[in-house]
């Protein structure tokens, strides 16, 4: 084979690599909308992440990202088990432990 066939199917061996590696952790990268739900004490749900129309618990949300309506970029795993809030609705939402986040125009 030339040089260059060879570089070029290592350098898609790399990719298919790193590209699986990063699948086998199981964090997920995406947008996500913070969501004031009320005080857990006043039957609220506290402080939720909105991604893709589904609610989230996040798990270790900073206090500096706890406003309502804002938008970030998080990196998440999703935990086992479900929030439960709101005694009289029962309410039940998927846990995310939150990797890494920022604000959505720091791109």
């Amino acid at each position: 084979m030339s040089k260059s066939l060879n570089l070029n199917v290592s350098l898609v061996i790399a990719v298919i690599i790193i590209v699986l590696s990063c699948k086998q952790n199981g964090d997920t990268t995406t947008s996500a909308t913070i969501i004031d739900e009320g005080l857990p004490a006043a039957d609220g749900c506290g402080w939720m992440m909105r991604i893709d129309n589904d609610l989230y618990s996040p798990t270790n949300l900073p206090d500096q990202y706890k406003k309502n309506n804002k938008k970030v970029d998080i990196t998440y795993k999703t935990l086992l088990g479900e929030y439960q809030c709101g005694i009289a609705a029962n309410l039940k939402y998927p846990r995310i432990e939150i990797k890494t986040i920022q604000n959505e125009q720091d791109k």
